[in-house]
This record gives structure tokens, sequence and C-alpha cells, in this order.
């Protein structure tokens, strides 16, 4: 029993980071779809634990989920500003005291594109997409 609350008590500060995260990223989403409603059509649908689902029209995709290249160089994604670029993540010890860095780390993200639940995209309408 007290191998599991020590297991736990470990885990915590790991779990509590990823849940704040996402709650950071999901402010992120609805400050976009607020300040930016005509760029990209997408709904947020749910969370499940770390993992956020969208629905997004098909002709959105490319921006939501990939950028693009402008002239003046790469726009980054819906997905990169929200849940990257705006979501610092500043260590600290289990104590709560910081560990001083010059940067926050940032989460990586990936992403899966689907037609429906369950039913991924081929790789050749993946490419029709830009992606």
């Amino acid at each position: 029993v007290i191998g599991e609350q020590e297991r736990q008590a470990c885990n915590f500060p790991i779990q509590n980071l990823v849940a704040d995260s996402a709650s950071l990223a999901i402010r992120n989403f609805t400050w976009f779809k607020q300040t930016y409603p005509t760029y990209c059509d997408f709904l947020q649908l749910l969370q499940v634990h770390d993992e956020l689902v969208f629905l997004v029209h098909k002709d959105s995709i490319q921006k939501f989920c990939a950028g693009y290249d402008s002239p003046t160089g790469r726009v980054s994604s819906v997905l990169q500003q929200c849940m990257v670029e705006n979501v610092p993540i500043w260590p600290c010890r289990l104590d709560g005291s910081a560990i001083p860095v010059n940067e926050p780390y940032h989460f990586a993200i990936d992403f899966e594109v689907q037609k429906n639940w369950g039913e991924p995209v081929s790789a050749e309408e993946l490419k029709f997409l830009g992606l």
C-alpha cells in the first residue's frame, strides 16, 4: 500500500502540470475562436485525459493542423499557437519552488486526422489536404 501511495505522490505533480496545461490550451482555443471567428472553422468537442478532440471543417484542416507558408515566413497552425507557443511550462521542484531556467519548456504535439471517429484518413487524402 505504501508503494502505491509513493507512486501516486510522485505522479501528482506531473498529472497536475498536464491538467493545468490542457486547461490553458482550452482557454487559448476559446480566445482564438472568439478573436478570429472566420479564420478557421473548428469546434472543441472534448478532453480525454491529456488529449483534446476537435471537429474541424475540411477546408480548415491545413490552417488548424499544419499552418502554411506565407511570403513573410512560416505561419504557425492554430494547434501550434494554442497548445505550444502560448502554454509555457516553467519547471519547479516538488515543494513548488522554481527551478531557475532562462526559457520555459513547451509541449510537443501530434495530431491525427479522421473522417469519423475511428476512421483514419488515408495518406493520399492527407497529401491532398496539404498535410
